[in-house]
């Protein structure tokens, strides 16, 4: 059987003439045709490309238009993105870092659509854009404020900036807090969970710095004194509030806006990305941690295994989705590299470091294929 076109919803990906061994684009991943690692181009009674798992693609007898219809392997994606923090294993932070990696490289439109169209209409709230802008920021009850406090604490990353050439004399409107405060309700009290997302901007240098992140579905769980009864703002990622902000300090300019190069989380204390730092920086036999300075620190390619990990963890996947999420403006940029230090401000045996995230633009022909069995090759097409 001659396959003419494969489809993943509605949209043709691409046209071929071959069968067994031809590599077909399904949107979020790859897939190959060939047995024993992908799924296999059979020609059976209902015309379909299968696997020994489950039937992967489905057609019209009458058709030569293929169509992505189920498959193991998405149902597999969907259990990890949707898996709680708390329950997922070392392997499972590994595998999201590489899907997060995936969807980076994806074509605009590409990544966004990925569970809608393959799940039947399913969705995560961490794979929409929300199109966020200023007013419906307001609506939501997100209270903006320019911050002149960061500027002291510039100067304990001195190191990190002159070596990426960043000068510290940032002006103070690039400094700015988001505050959940809601909306008041009839008896007084405020809706809001009084989380904050607090940022510096560099424009110049496609620098955002992040200096207090606590989002609303923490601040649920954990509702901070005088918070009664907290509501969920519809609008509540990171990743969405520091694009606004970033369009805004760029004067909405898009070849300002296309700039940004790092990402850089200052002093974190978050639980589940100290899990994954442990074995690479707590001596347990001292019960204490070692984390480098800027000048002993080291890059960690994301394709390492502690940098997936790292790009998954809830720290490193606001600034991947930050980046998957605005593919039309900023066309296809990737994280491809960390680097954890603590600053100067901290002590020898801090408990908390910093990390910096290296931002680059796709390199078109690599791509990254996943196969049934779990494994992921990186291929030149």
């Amino acid at each position: 059987m001659a396959v003419t076109q494969l489809s993943f919803g509605s949209a043709p990906l691409r046209n071929t003439q071959s069968t067994e061994g031809q590599l077909y684009d399904i949107g979020r991943y790859d897939g190959v045709l060939e047995p024993g690692l992908g799924p296999s181009l059979t020609s059976t009674t209902h015309d379909r490309l299968s696997s020994d798992a489950a039937t992967i693609y489905e057609t019209d007898p009458a058709s030569t238009n293929l169509t992505l219809k189920r498959s193991d392997l998405s149902v597999t994606l969907w259990s990890r993105a949707s898996t709680p923090d708390n329950q997922k294993t070392a392997d499972d932070w590994m595998n999201a870092g590489t899907d997060l990696q995936c969807l980076m490289e994806r074509a605009a439109g590409q990544a966004n659509s990925y569970f809608r169209d393959s799940m039947g209409n399913q969705e995560t709230t961490e794979n929409l854009n929300t199109h966020a802008t200023p007013q419906t920021l307001e609506e939501g009850g997100w209270g903006r404020q320019v911050s002149s406090a960061a500027a002291s604490m510039l100067a304990d990353y001195a190191p990190c900036l002159k070596r990426l050439n960043i000068p510290m004399n940032w002006p103070a409107t690039a400094s700015v807090k988001y505050t959940n405060v809601g909306h008041r309700r009839p008896d007084g009290s405020m809706s809001g969970t009084m989380s904050t997302y607090w940022n510096s901007y560099d424009t110049n240098q496609g620098l955002i710095i992040s200096w207090f992140v606590y989002s609303p579905q923490y601040y649920m769980q954990n509702p901070p004194a005088g918070v009664s009864h907290p509501e969920l703002p519809e609008i509540q990622r990171w990743s969405d509030i520091a694009w606004v902000e970033w369009k805004g300090q760029c004067d909405n300019q898009i070849n300002t806006i296309q700039k940004i190069k790092y990402f850089l989380v200052h002093d974190i204390q978050n639980e589940y990305w100290r899990e994954l730092a442990k074995p690479k920086y707590f001596n347990p036999a001292s019960e204490s941690w070692a984390f480098p300075t800027w000048g002993q620190s080291t890059y960690v390619s994301t394709d390492d295994a502690f940098g997936k990990r790292m790009l998954a963890s809830p720290i490193g996947r606001g600034p991947a989705w930050f980046l998957i999420s605005n593919k039309d403006t900023l066309g296809k940029k990737e994280i491809t590299g960390i680097r954890i230090f603590r600053h100067q401000g901290t002590t020898a045996n801090t408990d908390t470091a910093s990390m910096l995230l290296y931002v680059e633009d796709v390199t078109e022909g690599r791509k990254r294929l996943r196969y049934l069995d779990g494994s992921t090759r990186c291929v030149i097409l």
